[in-house]
């Protein structure tokens, strides 16, 4: 790519007559793009060509994405190496990541249509998307060399977090090396932590909660003068650990999440299923989930909340409330899990797409199960 930036350029005309949009999907790189829209299928659009896409009024959720490096056989069967949508011409789903994203929903509240450029899911397209009818004139862009400019370390795939954090979700289809199993029953670990040598000093801490004995850990002299050594002066430089425990109880298959805070400060959890809690330095919360449940847990840090129970965090905030309906507001670090899937397996991961704020260990801790694998 030279200094001038090629655009895949999305111009969307309302008709008032009937409040159908027709979006008119121009390629203006000098290379073939493949379209992908959500609803609307995908169009192959080599340079300069053009492809309208009717949109019924009421529409919500829908995106139009550039795919590139796509090859499809004749029945529309193939790949992209970016924005591919499970290996079809004709998306019938949303692009797999990273592609530069454009998202709109029609004649919402006040007969106002909402549109928006999102980077979230990665960036493949210079991209604009701008109105020209109904006297709204107010466009937007992407038209920056992000491709050139983009840092090593952050290129797809892998990358910053991925490096960093090989076993967690960095972009949001990153599923086979951050999904793992376990057989339904099995008991879990999930804490944070950030380096090997904090690690020995969180078992310690851990170990103190009669909860966790039945880990077996076995603390050793020079860990315990460790701990000692430390624990009357710790910084924001030390790494402090969120550790959360689910115990699964075999006789029913439900599973209590036994909530620990490591952490010298404290630390508000939310949980879908189960609200929240705050925990202070060393207290537990445990919280009981239904065999069959999938489920979020996430710290959430910096917190003040009145005696209702509102106020609003600085990470993970749950639309103000201490009890969370709702998921979290990224940046937060996620423990993720769906309890007695097919064949009765637990699914479970740790996902930094929607950012970080703690880390996180999470881990089968039940022998009985023969699932030792933690992420």
């Amino acid at each position: 790519m030279t200094t001038t930036v090629s655009t895949f350029l999305l111009l969307a005309f309302i008709f008032h007559t009937t409040n159908a949009a027709v979006f008119t999907i121009r390629n203006n790189c000098r290379y073939t793009v493949w379209a992908g829209a959500v609803p609307g299928g995908g169009r192959q659009l080599t340079p300069g060509q053009t492809w309208s896409l009717s949109v019924a009024p009421g529409t919500t959720g829908g995106r139009i994405w550039p795919r590139t490096n796509c090859n499809f056989d004749g029945s529309g069967r193939g790949r992209c190496q970016t924005g591919d949508c499970n290996g079809l011409l004709q998306c019938q789903n949303y692009g797999t990541p990273p592609n530069t994203l454009a998202e709109y929903a029609l004649n919402q509240y006040q007969n106002l249509d909402f549109f928006d450029i999102s980077l979230v899911d990665g960036f493949n397209v210079p991209l604009s998307f701008r109105p020209n009818s109904g006297g709204c004139t107010r466009g937007i862009s992407c038209t920056a060399d992000i491709n050139g400019q983009c840092p090593s370390q952050l290129r797809a795939p892998g990358g910053f977090f991925k490096t960093r954090c090989p076993d967690a979700y960095s972009y949001p289809k990153d599923d086979p090396t951050s999904t793992f199993t376990c057989p339904g029953g099995t008991n879990y670990n999930v804490e944070e932590q950030k380096n090997r040598s904090w690690i020995k000093i969180v078992l310690l801490l851990v170990l103190k909660d009669p909860i966790v004995l039945s880990t077996n850990v076995h603390i050793t002299t020079d860990l315990a003068s460790l701990l000692h050594t430390h624990k009357t002066r710790m910084t924001v430089s030390t790494i402090s650990t969120f550790l959360l425990l689910a115990i699964l109880s075999c006789s029913t298959n439900a599973a209590v999440f036994t909530i620990l805070n490591n952490c010298p400060y404290t630390i508000w959890v939310g949980a879908v299923p189960g609200g929240g809690q705050q925990l202070n330095s060393g207290q537990t919360w445990a919280l009981s989930v239904p065999s069959g449940t999938s489920g979020r847990i996430w710290p959430r840090t910096n917190c003040v909340f009145d005696g209702s129970g509102r106020g609003k965090c600085q990470t993970g905030d749950c639309n103000g409330l201490l009890r969370c309906q709702n998921y979290g507001t990224p940046p937060n670090t996620l423990a993720e899990y769906a309890l007695n899937q097919v064949n009765n397996v637990d699914f479970f991961d740790m996902s930094l797409v929607d950012g970080f704020n703690a880390p996180l260990e999470f881990k089968p801790s039940s022998s009985s199960s023969g699932c030792t694998r933690g992420i």
